[in-house]
């Protein structure tokens, strides 16, 4: 425990080892990203339709910065998440090639390769191999 090596430094029980602020700070867009917030069932409004991104995101705000006419790309802070057609109200997964470059994922590539998520499992709990979005 901390305390046992550093006695002098009284800290509550359930205290983290590093000080955290109290509030994270509000993520930064650029003025061409529109913000939407997710809402309870994982949708965004988008001109008065309902598009689903996910229940998780649940009070997240969502960047959508324009890549071409009426398509956009969802942005979580700076992760790219999908492409967005404003026409049909549908999202579409990222490819490989569409990906940012300053994404989170790793260079290249979209989701761990299947041999590379499943080889720690057991034969009968290996997972799919699709990448969810």
């Amino acid at each position: 425990m901390i305390t046992s090596i550093l006695p002098s430094l009284k800290m509550p029980p359930n205290a983290a080892p590093r000080p955290y602020p109290d509030k994270l700070p509000e993520v930064e867009c650029p003025d061409a990203m529109l913000v939407r917030t997710i809402k309870s069932h994982g949708h965004f409004r988008w001109k008065k339709h309902d598009v689903f991104l996910s229940e998780v995101l649940w009070g997240e705000p969502v960047g959508l910065l324009p890549v071409g006419d009426q398509t956009y790309t969802v942005y979580l802070a700076h992760l790219s998440l999908a492409r967005f057609d404003a026409r049909t109200c549908k999202l579409s997964p990222l490819t490989n090639s569409r990906r940012e470059k300053h994404d989170a994922s790793g260079p290249g590539q979209a989701c761990p390769g299947p041999e590379d998520k499943n080889k720690n499992l057991p034969e009968k709990e290996k997972l799919s191999g699709i990448c969810p979005v």
